[in-house]
């Protein structure tokens, strides 16, 4: 009873998972719940499962502090669209390492009757807006949590803040952010009582998409460091970051139009690399080990490319007498 009282005076409210990680912290062992023991051991499992919690000893128990901060951080943000929502049920398993945010879509529109007048057609359903763009000639609206610009060609329309998209690849997570952003598209349909297809489909560009592989080495030893990563392409555009928004260490991809090739085919694939180097030799590549073996390559490169002019060099001598 004393042990259910010191439970009861934890911020649970409904949540038993942080019941078990906080009581952990603090005593080292598991809680004793009001709940049956069946469902108490259920929820310990699935904490054991997604490597949150781990045992040390015969009744010790501790906290991987890196998951359980991602686990708080991800209930934090649980205010989100549907597609979303389904995503971060399962985000604290280790499989789901990617994170999409921040995508902006602009969606092209047809020539619509009367949409020069929208302004009044907000007005007169007492909808708030404020004017955008250039000489005011846009209207920005709030519609299901997400920031509407309505223009006359184009509607933009930005993921919120609190929205992540957590998935196996960058791809998924992209497929589920577009899925939502679609839906806010048609019930704009809806709200206006026009079709928005161009010639039959819905067409929209990407403005903006960021995915970030959370509870990346490089990016907390940046994090550590102080100090920021932007790796920008040959033509000075920035495809890459370190990144610790809603403290999750994240290497980030972020180009507009390549991020998701650049996470798939790129980084994942890196990152994969490393886990096979280690499954198969038990050798653990850290960073400053991979920063050694990149200047220890350079150095080898240089040295046979010389060789190699030495030779060509002497080849044109033989060649010439």
């Amino acid at each position: 009873m004393k042990q259910v009282k010191q439970v009861k005076n934890l911020p649970y409210g409904e949540n038993f998972y942080f019941t078990i990680i906080n009581y952990i912290k603090l005593y080292g062992k598991l809680p004793m719940l009001p709940i049956s023991k069946q469902a108490r051991n259920y929820y310990i499992r699935q904490l054991k499962i997604d490597d949150i919690i781990y045992k040390l000893g015969y009744g010790t128990w501790s906290v991987n502090e890196d998951k359980a901060n991602q686990y708080k951080t991800i209930e934090q943000v649980k205010k989100m669209p549907k597609a979303s929502q389904i995503c971060l049920d399962k985000v604290f398993t280790s499989s789901k390492q990617i994170r999409g945010h921040g995508f902006i879509v602009s969606f092209n529109i047809p020539k619509i009757p009367g949409w020069l007048s929208r302004a009044k057609f907000l007005n007169k359903r007492d909808i708030d807006f404020i004017n955008v763009g250039i000489n005011k000639s846009g209207q920005r609206i709030i519609h299901l949590g997400h920031k509407v610009h309505l223009y006359k060609s184009k509607i933009i329309i930005y993921s919120p803040a609190t929205a992540s998209y957590f998935a196996k690849s960058s791809q998924s997570a992209y497929k589920n952010a577009i899925y939502d952003l679609l839906n806010v598209f048609k019930s704009l349909e809806n709200l206006f009582s026009v079709c928005l297809k161009v010639q039959g489909v819905y067409k929209f560009d990407l403005s903006r998409q960021h995915y970030g592989k959370i509870q990346d080495e490089i990016a907390k030893e940046f994090k550590r460091t102080g100090k920021r990563l932007i790796v920008p392409d040959k033509n000075g555009s920035t495809w890459l970051i370190a990144d610790n928004s809603l403290n999750l260490s994240e290497l980030e991809t972020v180009h507009k139009e390549t991020a998701v090739k650049d996470m798939d085919k790129v980084i994942l694939p890196f990152f994969n690399s490393l886990k096979k180097h280690y499954d198969e030799t038990g050798e653990s590549l850290t960073v400053q080990s991979l920063l050694n073996l990149f200047v220890g390559v350079a150095k080898s490169s240089q040295t046979t490319n010389r060789n190699i002019e030495l030779l060509t060099e002497q080849l044109k001598i033989f060649i010439n007498r």
